[in-house]
């Protein structure tokens, strides 16, 4: 539709008189509405003096895109590099460089297919800064007038929108939603969220129907039984502070001694610390008679309850946060001090999240990630 208005005031017409008569598929009734937003944004609901000026600029706009796209992809310069400025970069890379008989070294481009393997592998930095440095400089003093051209042109546009600038016409229209021209602390996880969806095509709600806490418990308990040597077992006649609470036995796997327990407080309840941490109970050190003594610790988290047809599922960023947790309380069960003053986390301050941080790296990597998860209702049916 474009700069079309005579389409768009009969769309306007139409959803104001017949959209409801004719009672619209949803995905008509949506085609419907983003036409008509589309055609706000291009400021077709205006009159013909301010239409007219709105489409000058976005004439002239697209002309500057084109023209800094293609100063870009016709930019042909390259840098003169000796074999020593190429330290590290493999022979086969090397050998299909351009050699200047004149200064005896190598010309190496600009352009992607040289840049990105030379900042990757080049082990000289001065040649990794100097690549860096001019590959962001390309096309400097004509692709800057065009960028200021264009930031001129879009505040022009905004104003004739209505809107205070581009950064208000892209995120109130966009999204509509009301934008104060700041990206607020609070904002940023719905931001990143937009992104993810939008750039990435992750869907948080889908991934985490592919991991139901019980389940990522059992693989998880399974994971340290074998990376640690150790055999947890459930215990479930207890004492414990509240039901929700689960009890494991922590033992060592080829010895069978008895190392400590493990207490997980999953769920959240009215007067519960309301993140995720992880306690120590009592330190496994020696007692006063020289014997060493239980370890015992606790993990407190706040994952949603199971509904009444779903478990609890965790996304991602849930199950990174198990394992870090988890982590801690391995790092007390496991932990061979004598004295309760360097038992378990009791470490130096910038150690004590190391073990955690390296065992949480376990979700980013395929096949623990497909060990940890499956699908809810797999496992409803199974």
């Amino acid at each position: 539709m474009s700069m079309r208005k005579d389409i768009f005031d009969k769309l306007v017409l139409y959803k104001e008189k017949f959209s409801s008569r004719d009672n619209l598929k949803p995905e008509l009734a949506r085609c419907l509405n983003y036409l008509i937003h589309n055609g706000r944004r291009n400021g077709l609901h205006l009159n013909e003096g301010v239409r007219n000026k709105i489409k000058s600029i976005k004439k002239r706009l697209s002309e500057l895109q084109l023209q800094f796209t293609r100063n870009l992809a016709e930019e042909n310069s390259y840098l003169l590099l000796s074999y020593e400025d190429l330290t590290g970069m493999p022979y086969s890379f090397i050998e299909g460089l351009n050699f200047d008989p004149d200064t005896k070294k190598y010309e190496v481009t600009l352009k992607s297919h040289h840049f990105f393997p030379v900042t990757r592998k080049c082990g000289n930095p001065e040649t990794r800064r100097i690549m860096e440095y001019y590959y962001q400089s390309r096309c400097q003093p004509q692709n800057t007038k065009i960028l200021e051209e264009i930031i001129e042109l879009r505040q022009q546009e905004a104003e004739l929108l209505g809107y205070r600038n581009h950064a208000s016409y892209i995120q109130c229209e966009k999204y509509n939603l009301p934008f104060n021209e700041r990206l607020e602390l609070w904002d940023f996880r719905y931001y990143t969220t937009l992104v993810e969806e939008e750039m990435y095509t992750i869907n948080q709600d889908e991934v985490m129907e592919y991991f139901p806490l019980d389940f990522v418990t059992h693989q998880m308990l399974s994971i340290y039984e074998q990376l640690l040597n150790l055999k947890f077992s459930y215990l479930g006649n207890v004492q414990k502070w509240h039901d929700d609470v689960i009890v494991y036995r922590v033992k060592d796997g080829e010895t069978d001694h008895l190392m400590g327990y493990i207490y997980l407080d999953l769920y959240p309840r009215p007067g519960k610390f309301g993140h995720a941490c992880s306690i120590p109970l009592q330190a496994g050190c020696l007692d006063s008679n020289g014997r060493r003594q239980c370890a015992m610790a606790a993990m407190l988290t706040n994952f949603n309850r199971p509904k009444h047809s779903k478990p609890t599922l965790l996304d991602h960023k849930e199950v990174e946060q198990y394992f870090h947790e988890f982590g801690h309380l391995m790092h007390t069960i496991c932990s061979k001090a004598e004295t309760p003053l360097f038992f378990g986390t009791k470490v130096e301050t910038d150690f004590v999240e190391a073990p955690s941080q390296m065992l949480e790296n376990w979700v980013w990597h395929p096949e623990p990630l497909q060990y940890l998860s499956r699908h809810f209702k797999v496992l409803m049916h199974s």
